[in-house]
């Protein structure tokens, strides 16, 4: 009787054991179901970071370009600025030099007044058109019948000198040659002098070389064409003789620095030479 009343109850023991195995599988089941929803979350998630971390990246370079083109942008209003000072300031050098070519109208016009006045005006450029000449005539006469003298190499440029400058330091005050030409001219003409008086120390007399008479004569040129030139021209030719009188009066000085550097080269054992 005990055997057969045993045997229900473990049968009963084996369902329920059967039904929570059940259930466990179920459960599991279940857990590996939800741990694969949480990896898909996790991927999702991961995916998300990474774009927001994109994003983010993105973000940070327009940041730069912003800031780069916020730089350039100051850059190219600096720039504008300078270049409206530049402009205002080359309208400023227009605005006087187009004074000064109205003080040169005002001038030229003068000027053909009194050669029609006959005042001396005209007679001042005659004056030195005739020097020029009787200097060139002198020393061709002195050359061609051997009549070259000590007291002639000495006050030949001398003179040259004396004519040239006088004519540039009014073409000067005209406002048609610059200052520092005239300085140019001056220096060279007092290292030239003061290497002269050194050698006539020693008894040698030192003429003029060829750069030397290059130099005089595209001055001598110069002045010429700024005279007559001016003298003949009409109102509204004045600002392209003044221009062309400039350019002349810029070789000018270029021709006589170099030839003041090569006498000084040449004659350089007076100099060195002096006590």
């Amino acid at each position: 009787a005990l055997v057969l009343s045993c045997v229900p109850i473990q049968a009963g023991a084996s369902e329920k054991t059967d039904k929570i195995e059940d259930e466990l599988g179920s459960l599991k089941s279940e857990n590996a179901d939800i741990q694969a929803e949480i990896d898909a979350v996790r991927q999702q998630y991961t995916a998300a970071s990474n774009q927001i971390q994109d994003l983010v990246n993105r973000k940070n370079a327009v940041d730069q370009e912003i800031a780069l083109l916020h730089s350039q942008i100051l850059n190219i209003n600096q720039q504008v600025i300078a270049y409206g000072q530049l402009i205002a300031d080359a309208q400023d050098d227009m605005d006087e030099e187009s004074q000064r070519l109205d003080e040169l109208n005002e001038k030229h016009k003068a000027r053909i007044r009194a050669m029609e006045e006959g005042g001396t005006v005209s007679y001042w450029e005659v004056l030195f058109q005739a020097s020029s000449f009787t200097d060139f005539l002198d020393g061709y006469l002195a050359r061609k019948n051997h009549l070259v003298t000590d007291f002639g190499k000495f006050m030949d440029p001398l003179a040259d000198k004396m004519l040239t400058t006088a004519a540039i330091i009014y073409m000067v005050v005209d406002g048609v040659c610059s200052p520092v030409v005239l300085a140019i001219i001056m220096f060279r003409e007092f290292a030239v002098a003061g290497v002269r008086m050194i050698a006539a120390e020693s008894g040698t007399v030192i003429a003029a070389n060829m750069w030397g008479k290059v130099k005089t004569v595209l001055q001598m040129v110069t002045i010429i064409f700024y005279y007559f030139a001016m003298a003949l021209a009409p109102a509204d030719g004045v600002g392209v003789i003044s221009f062309i009188t400039q350019v002349l009066c810029w070789a000018v000085a270029a021709v006589t620095a170099l030839s003041g550097c090569i006498y000084l080269w040449q004659n350089r054992s007076c100099f060195m030479q002096a006590k």
